[in-house]
């Protein structure tokens, strides 16, 4: 594992970064290292975080909506 992205790029390791909001440049390097896993679990953590309901009060209520369907049936 490193936190250097040309060391991760020479030895050819997987790397998951943080992009500007434009997505014009990398914003920081969050990881860099040889297991697959550790960078799709990481991966998958940044995607429930973005998705996050909590954020989003119009979610909220299309959950609470579908989790009344739910229960009444």
């Amino acid at each position: 594992m490193t936190d250097n992205a040309v060391y991760a790029d020479e030895h050819n390791f997987y790397k998951v970064e943080k992009w500007t909001r434009d997505g014009a440049k990398v914003d920081s390097l969050l990881y860099a290292g040889n297991r697959r896993e550790s960078a799709g679990s990481i991966c998958i953590g940044r995607q429930a975080q973005a998705a996050n309901p909590i954020d989003h009060p119009t979610a909220n209520a299309g959950v609470a909506a579908v989790a009344e369907g739910l229960t009444a049936s």
